[in-house]
């Protein structure tokens, strides 16, 4: 990775610049309830946050340009489940654009909860191959296995979020983030979305990230073809539109897997339940703050209405 410009500096780490109190509230709690779910602050899916910078017009041409090295190697036989996988869906890469074989991957991943288990219990905060054949269904955690997959076959990958935001209605109801990835593949970066979901401009073109905050729209204006790729028993392409749209954080993160640790613990009931007791207090401490801000008179920043 490139040094850090000098106006881009304030973005980078924990805690990035974030001039909105609603967006920073918002990001707060998101990378709360992350962290509680897993066991060391090391892991991947917690200390991915800690390396992201946040998208937006000041750091944009940074991070398309000098961000994210475009070629990226894994060592042989790092992965070798996931090896065999890769060279039984691209056996007939020679017939494949570069873009079939990035989907075909995406398109493994995200059936990946449905596929059958070869592990007896579901252990979150694995490294990839256990994460791969266990049947897990946590975003982030299957995005770290399509990241990996796309770097086996020769395509450079990082890591997407959107943090979570809270919609300004009478609940102030919360709104749960999302890990997606992009992809070097046609000479630029593209989003993929382990639910299936890619996207595509007017002329074929595969579209970033930044594209799609740019363009919210962009997200409806899309093929019936593009939307059967999507995981069906989430029924909800429109919707997933909100996560492009203010008051929400855009970040991009480069995933360096010799600089993380991974501690597989099991999701037991009792597990459960004190992250959702611990899920409940957060989010009601972050809207007390809120609406401590809407008492004062503040608005909510709002870029194009919610669907």
């Amino acid at each position: 990775m490139s040094r850090f410009p000098k106006e881009v500096q304030p973005y980078v780490g924990r805690n990035p610049r974030i001039d909105d109190p609603w967006t920073r509230i918002s990001f707060e709690t998101s990378r709360d309830l992350t962290a509680a779910y897993y066991v060391k602050p090391t892991d991947a899916d917690v200390a991915i946050v800690r390396e992201q910078v946040a998208l937006n017009a000041t750091t944009a041409d940074f991070l398309y340009s000098k961000f994210t090295p475009t070629r990226m190697r894994v060592k042989a036989g790092e992965y070798p489940k996931l090896d065999r996988v890769v060279d039984s869906l691209l056996s007939d890469g020679a017939q494949l654009s570069d873009r079939r074989r990035v989907l075909k991957m995406l398109l493994w991943c995200r059936d990946i909860p449905i596929r059958g288990r070869k592990t007896k219990d579901y252990y979150a905060g694995g490294a990839e191959e256990l994460v791969a054949f266990q049947g897990g269904n946590m975003c982030n955690e299957m995005n770290r296995v399509f990241m990996i997959m796309c770097r086996i076959a020769g395509f450079a990958s990082r890591y997407v979020g959107h943090f979570a935001v809270f919609k300004n209605d009478r609940e102030i109801t919360f709104m749960a983030g999302h890990g997606v990835a992009e992809v070097f593949v046609e000479g630029a970066w593209a989003y993929f979305d382990i639910r299936g979901k890619h996207f595509l401009w007017p002329d074929g073109r595969l579209a970033s990230h930044w594209d799609l905050v740019r363009n919210p729209d962009l997200y409806l204006r899309q093929s019936e073809e593009v939307k059967l790729a999507q995981d069906q028993r989430r029924n909800d392409w429109n919707g997933g539109q909100r996560m492009f749209m203010w008051p929400s954080l855009q970040i991009i993160a480069n995933y360096d897997p010799e600089k993380m640790t991974y501690t597989p613990f099991p999701e037991t009931p009792e597990q459960k339940r004190r992250f959702k007791a611990f899920g409940t207090r957060r989010k009601a401490e972050a809207r007390r703050e809120l609406r401590k801000l809407l008492d004062a008179g503040y608005v909510p920043p709002v870029r194009s209405p919610w669907r």
